[in-house]
């Protein structure tokens, strides 16, 4: 990683890659190839939901996740964020 960048890891994918900080994990995702549902990009409708498996992306909206979807560690990719210096491991 240099200055300003992070990682992410699409462990079923099998597929890590060096990012900008402040892009949408869905983004990302979707650049390279990681087939995540999505509908409305904006944090409301749940469909992007995606395991995290480790790190600390920046999260803007879960109010779409139940309790017990975000106790499981399921987060919204679309309002999910990378941030510098941070590995980010998500289950897709």
């Amino acid at each position: 990683m240099t200055a300003g960048t992070g990682q992410v890891r699409f462990a079923r994918s099998a597929l890590e890659i060096t990012v900008p900080a402040g892009a949408t994990l869905l983004d990302l995702a979707e650049e390279h190839g990681v087939a995540i549902p999505s509908l409305c990009r904006g944090g409301s409708c749940g469909t992007c939901k995606v395991r995290l498996l480790a790190g600390h992306p920046k999260i803007s909206t879960s109010h779409a996740l139940s309790e017990e979807e975000r106790a499981q560690g399921y987060i919204l990719t679309c309002s999910a964020r990378s941030v510098a210096g941070e590995r980010i491991v998500l289950d897709a």
